[in-house]
């Protein structure tokens, strides 16, 4: 093997030992395992910043700081109380937290709207917050694989749309029936 190859080899991982390691941010870590490809020379400049001119990283990396700012400045939980209320039974709530959950990761990150609504809730319900922030087919912001083949697919905003809305439901109906089930209350 060259010295590039085990240079290489080297960032790889330092970069993985960081990240789960350290309590260093990934995005430091990432940043700093790309200053060290570069000084090191192991790929032209250009390739090595190559994927930062990608409009579906750059729409990903966008989204991620909207989401943090509604999750930092309470937006999320504004929303949500005012969507879900307190409900009278189980049921009601898991179905209540679903659907607001799923909308809301089609359009930011699926972290902040999982994460924030079943503060008080059962235990059950945290899985159908899950799963409803895992429900991301109804855009292609709502997850960065959607991303990632919208433009190169030649997919139009719509077909997420038409094959998004039914899955969610499917998904959703599945889940309020099934979690239970798996993880008894």
């Amino acid at each position: 093997m060259s010295v590039d190859q085990y240079i290489t080899i080297a960032i790889l991982a330092l970069t993985f030992a960081l990240l789960i390691k350290s309590e260093i941010p990934p995005v430091a870590v990432f940043v700093g395992a790309l200053t060290l490809t570069i000084t090191f020379r192991l790929a032209p400049l250009g390739d090595s910043l190559k994927g930062f001119s990608n409009p579906g990283m750059l729409t990903v990396g966008a989204l991620l700081m909207v989401a943090a700012g509604m999750y930092r400045t309470g937006a999320i939980t504004l929303i949500t109380e005012k969507l879900i209320g307190r409900p009278k039974s189980l049921l009601a709530a898991q179905a209540k937290i679903l659907p607001p959950v799923a909308v809301g990761s089609a359009f930011l990150n699926n972290t902040p709207p999982g994460s924030d609504v079943y503060s008080g809730y059962p235990r059950s319900s945290e899985n159908k917050s899950s799963a409803g922030a895992s429900c991301s087919f109804i855009s292609p912001m709502g997850y960065q694989t959607n991303l990632m083949v919208y433009a190169p697919g030649g997919y139009k905003f719509t077909d997420f749309v038409k094959i998004g809305i039914p899955m969610t439901v499917v998904v959703g109906i599945i889940t309020i029936l099934l979690a239970p089930l798996v993880w008894p209350f």
